[in-house]
């Protein structure tokens, strides 16, 4: 979001961040020329590159959650076969917190302002089970 942001203010330093030193100098003309067309294209290159990240994320996850390959045991070096760990995903997950934990968390929450009365109650509600 806040790439977006930039991309309207400062046009070419975004392009720039995300790491087109190429397309930074395309940028700058395009933003000395005009300013509309340098904003229309550093937009256009953030959603490119939050789309290429996204992707990179998925795949993280897939891989972390499934299996983690491509490391030889020094016992299967002689037979030369790659040894697959594969990761319980509930080993990843934090671990489960008590209903008075939850339920401070949750009034911090609204103590601080960030969820509503409405909000709290209903979550205080469900993790009661009321």
């Amino acid at each position: 979001m806040m790439l977006y942001v930039l991309a309207i203010f400062l046009p070419p330093a975004v392009v720039l961040f995300m790491g087109y030193p190429g397309k930074f100098l395309l940028n700058c003309l395009l933003t000395l020329a005009c300013g509309i067309p340098g904003i229309i294209h550093a937009l256009s290159l953030v959603a490119e590159y939050k789309k290429k990240n996204d992707n990179l994320d998925l795949a993280k996850s897939i891989t972390t959650g499934f299996a983690a390959a491509s490391h030889l045991n020094k016992s299967s070096q002689k037979s030369s076969e790659p040894v697959v760990k594969v990761v319980n995903p509930t080993s990843i997950l934090p671990p489960k917190l008590s209903q008075e934990e939850e339920l401070q968390n949750l009034k911090k929450l609204k103590d601080q302002e960030l969820i509503s009365e409405d909000e709290y109650n209903q979550s205080k509600r469900k993790i009661l089970g009321i």
